[in-house]
């Protein structure tokens, strides 16, 4: 056997075989289900080690569903094919290590955490020496916290490493090859974690001035406001992304989202909702306090749905419409402007029908042998009345127009209000016409940027701002 092959092979766990830190893994699982006890602040006390052993023994956590880095593992399976003795060396608690040693099926040992020694860096490093000797075997990492355990390994194997890192171990005597390399570019992950798409829907703060014919009066003060929304949002969808990790793992499109496939660290999460925050909180300073109060209401309900709300049968859909509706209420908050009662039940209606959309989405797009959407409420046999309710509320919007086109305020703001009769046609033609789709299953999970994307859906709205200025 070569020499290279009769060499140990010493793996680390956390981000390096597995994509994500199990600790945080575990932590975010248990915040998740409201489990996580207050003594655990006590246990991290105690030290670092015995905090590990104590979260890791409550239960819940599956090693099944982490997001393997699936190039290391293949270099692995292939390593242990070949008869290369590989160990699995690191700092999470013996129980991750050894359930995840079990589910691979290719290390021969384990070298971890067990409540009283902290397996990371110099206490790593002396274990693995005391097991192999020095330079007596080589070692899997990925950062700069292995680079005391590269200097005393006979080869250094990265997996995924930074320019930097890279830098530093070129500039050394350590023996250095790589796995693999991450895929995307830094500001390409951090673009999709805050859903910059998304940011589209967060317009909806300028429909006030477009029904009351200020357009005009849209300055830099709206523009600040609509980027307090934007950062704002983006928050909570970073959030969302890292407590639905798990379930988005199961998911055919959101397992490629970068904290679900652990491109992007938790860390790197938390930090960003925090820099979000502080972003939309600034913007939100020079705004009325009217304002800052919808903003506020806006950030918690959307933590409360992404942390809550969104498991609960149907009070999902009516939360997901009162998000779309407070960003109009905002925009009218920046100048002021009165809404009107009719404007109000519209967005609340139409909206609904929108997040009635997306559930039966999810439904058609669910594994058939799952007896339910991961992390929702909904069964395939609530499919029909989702879509009878989605309809129903999207008509239900149009009745509303049709009253409100018949109010006292149209005939002040319009020379030609009953031009604006035709819009009614277009929006039953354009809410009947979607649904018809969505129950096909061909609109996408997130039914406001399908709208986005339909040409027929823009030529509705095409048509319906041409009828708009001809009534004026």
């Amino acid at each position: 056997m070569p020499a290279a092959l009769s060499r140990p092979l010493c793996v680390d766990l956390d981000q390096t075989l597995v994509r994500t830190d199990t600790l945080h893994e575990i932590v975010l699982g248990l915040l998740r289900s409201r489990r996580l006890p207050l003594s655990c602040l006590w246990w991290l006390c105690r030290g670092r080690a015995y905090f590990k052993k104590r979260m890791c023994a409550l239960p819940g956590f599956d090693v099944t569903m982490l997001p393997y880095d699936e190039g290391l593992l293949a270099h692995l399976k292939a390593e242990c094919e070949a008869g290369r003795p590989i160990y699995l060396t690191t700092g999470a608690d013996e129980r991750v290590a050894n359930d995840v040693a079990a589910h691979l099926g290719v290390f021969m040992g384990v070298l971890a955490s067990d409540g009283r020694t902290n397996l990371v860096g110099a206490a790593k490093r002396r274990a693995i020496q005391a097991r192999f000797g020095n330079q007596g075997f080589d070692y899997v990492g990925n950062g700069v916290r292995d680079i005391p355990i590269w200097l005393a390994a006979h080869e250094a194997v990265v997996v995924n490493p930074s320019r930097l890192l890279l830098r530093r171990l070129r500039r050394s005597s350590i023996r250095l090859s790589i796995v693999c390399q991450k895929s995307g570019h830094p500001v390409q992950l951090l673009l999709r974690a805050i859903r910059i798409h998304q940011w589209s829907k967060n317009a909806l703060i300028f429909v006030p001035y477009f029904l009351s014919h200020r357009l005009s009066q849209v300055s830099v003060r709206e523009g600040v406001a609509l980027l307090a929304f934007c950062f704002a949002a983006s928050s909570v969808y970073v959030v969302n992304d890292l407590l639905d990790a798990p379930f988005d793992r199961k998911h055919a499109q959101k397992r490629f989202r970068p904290f679900a496939s652990g491109d992007l660290s938790t860390s790197v999460g938390i930090v960003l909702t925090i820099a979000l925050l502080v972003l939309s909180t600034l913007a939100a300073l020079v705004q009325p306090i009217s304002f800052r109060a919808w903003l506020a209401s806006y950030w918690l309900t959307a933590f409360l749905y992404s942390y809550r709300l969104k498991k609960l049968l149907f009070l999902d859909a009516v939360t997901l419409a009162a998000l779309y509706t407070v960003r109009v209420l905002a925009g009218g908050a920046v100048r002021p402007i009165v809404i009107s009662p009719w404007t109000l039940g519209f967005s609340i209606f139409v909206f609904l029908s929108l997040a009635s959309a997306k559930r039966v989405s999810e439904l058609r797009r669910l594994d058939p042998q799952r007896a339910v959407v991961p992390g929702r409420a909904y069964t395939p046999v609530d499919e029909p009345m989702l879509c009878t309710l989605g309809a129903a509320a999207g008509y239900i919007g149009v009745m509303l127009l049709a009253l409100y086109i018949n109010s006292p305020d149209v005939q002040k703001l319009y020379s030609k209000p009953e031009w604006l009769w035709l819009i009614c046609p277009c929006l039953l033609y354009w809410i009947g016409r979607f649904w018809l789709i969505a129950h096909r299953g061909e609109v996408d999970e997130d039914p406001v940027l399908f709208a986005l994307k339909d040409k027929i859906s823009f030529v509705v709205a095409f048509v319906i701002v041409v009828i708009t200025i001809v009534a004026l």
